[in-house]
């Protein structure tokens, strides 16, 4: 299998070439699926809006016609925005670890895998993601309104009550997160559906905490360099742009010819390194859940 260094140095370029090409090609389809649906809902409406004037003088009693567009288009737009806000990320986190795990278990990193674990895991995916959320805004509900309820009583021991409120939801937040954070991967290595993957990432959390939090401090670690590594071409675009706006005149058209492909050059690099970087931190969560958690929590 080979350590996470060598695993990283081997494959980084391609399976970050293969996580580019996949967020692309989702985005450009979603994007498309996005489009017919807004035309869907502008022919639906010049439908019923021409419908609502021919019968003007005898209108549908209870049921104006504006209020059947906008029931019909929440109705329509929520299956397009549910897939547009979670789907593309679905598709991107299953394509990433169905390459990560056949890479560890066959050694090969292949584009194809990615568009594969991708589709196969996509609805199963935004499931899990859409429970895991409602999950979290439940858990939330008490703690934040017994914090606001506290805090309302003016009083020190609301205050302190609503602080040590506070405290908990916070640790309580951090755990969940890093129980998020490893679903997926629970989801595409084990092969389970979204509502089993719940419990057993649960399970696996509470078996191996040490090592989850480990990995949780790793990833910190990789997002701290990854925005060092970031940093440095920003800072030099951003001296760029402020150098062509104090220019004038002449030395402006010269100044813009020279920065421009400079400028171009700093953001594909920001976007080579920001695709790295997730790249290396899905890596680390597959490597060490595969050698460090798993075999600590599920034997």
């Amino acid at each position: 299998m080979g350590t996470y260094f060598s695993l990283l140095r081997r494959h980084g370029l391609k399976l970050s070439w293969a996580y580019f090409i996949g967020q692309v090609a989702i985005q450009l389809i979603a994007l498309i699926i996005l489009l017919l649906w807004i035309a869907a809902i502008v022919i639906l409406g010049l439908v019923i809006g021409g419908i609502s004037t021919v019968h003007a003088d005898n209108p549908i009693p209870y049921f104006p016609a504006t209020d059947f567009i906008t029931v019909v288009t929440v109705l329509i737009s929520a299956p397009a925005i549910i897939f547009y806000a979670f789907g593309t990320e679905a598709f991107t986190i299953s394509g990433i670890y169905g390459s990560i795990k056949e890479l560890m278990e066959s050694g090969k990193a292949r584009v194809k895998t990615f568009f594969s674990f991708g589709w196969r895991y996509l609805w199963k995916m935004t499931g899990q993601i859409i429970l895991f959320l409602l999950l979290l805004a439940l858990s939330l509900i008490i703690p934040v309104g017994l914090i606001i309820l506290f805090i309302a009583t003016e009083s020190i021991l609301g205050i302190l009550l609503a602080i040590l409120i506070g405290l908990i939801t916070f640790v309580w937040t951090c755990y969940y997160l890093i129980v998020f954070v490893h679903a997926p991967i629970v989801m595409v290595y084990e092969n389970v559906g979204a509502f089993q993957s719940v419990p057993l990432t649960f399970r696996v959390i509470r078996k191996a905490f040490g090592q989850a939090f480990l990995t949780a401090l790793s990833l910190l670690l990789i997002l701290f360099i990854g925005y060092i590594l970031i940093l440095i071409p920003t800072m030099f675009a951003g001296l760029l742009i402020t150098l062509v706006e104090a220019s004038a005149g002449d030395a402006e058209i010269i100044i813009t010819l020279i920065a421009t492909p400079f400028l171009l050059l700093f953001f594909l690099l920001i976007i080579a390194i920001s695709v790295l970087v997730s790249v290396a931190i899905h890596l680390c969560l597959m490597y060490r859940y595969i050698n460090h958690l798993r075999p600590k929590a599920l034997g």
